[in-house]
């Protein structure tokens, strides 16, 4: 599998230059998010505008087929906390082409991206722990995280108690 790792800037040109990995990235994208969202369909031009938006120091990793660099294979994209909660890297999305399931690339496009952001120490000096929220009838995912050692967080643990059965949980990994 090969990896390309890109701020905004560099994602938004990467993908315009790429309209047929765009266009599988956005596939992917909308089956995804219609399950909860079904009236949004994700385009270059929305993505671009949410992106400007909302993730100001965000980082998007990209996992190409190594036998075809031009299929899509997953997509991982992850922002740094406000300062107040400095430290913590989010992971937003991890979408895995429809095809390219069951193989591992979920938790490669996290180890990757995991050991890059270590070794370049982009988003902060101190980042202690990646988190994401998985939404709980998402088995596949909920396996690969806990797989690759991410654990409930402690406030996922209290609701659980607190509440019983949860639609979605944060797990978190502390690096």
């Amino acid at each position: 599998m090969q990896y390309k790792i890109f701020n905004l800037p560099e994602f938004i040109a990467f993908i315009r230059e790429n309209p047929s990995l765009a266009r599988q990235l956005f596939e992917n994208m909308n089956e995804y998010y219609k399950q909860f969202y079904p009236r949004i369909r994700f385009s270059f031009d929305i993505f671009a505008k949410e992106a400007r938006k909302y993730w100001d120091k965000m980082l998007f990793v990209f996992a190409l087929d190594s036998e075809n660099a031009h299929t899509f294979a997953g997509f991982l994209t992850a922002n740094a906390f406000s300062k107040e909660e400095s430290g913590i890297v989010y992971l937003a999305h991890v979408i895995v082409e429809k095809s390219q399931r069951q193989r591992g690339i979920g938790a490669e496009l996290v180890r990757a991206f995991a050991q890059w952001v270590a070794e370049n120490r982009f988003f902060d000096e101190s980042i202690s722990r990646f988190i994401v929220d998985i939404n709980t009838a998402n088995h596949a995912s909920l396996a690969a995280f806990k797989k690759i050692g991410f654990v409930e967080d402690a406030e996922t643990q209290a609701r659980r108690q607190a509440e019983g059965k949860l639609n979605y949980i944060r797990l978190q990994l502390t690096i």
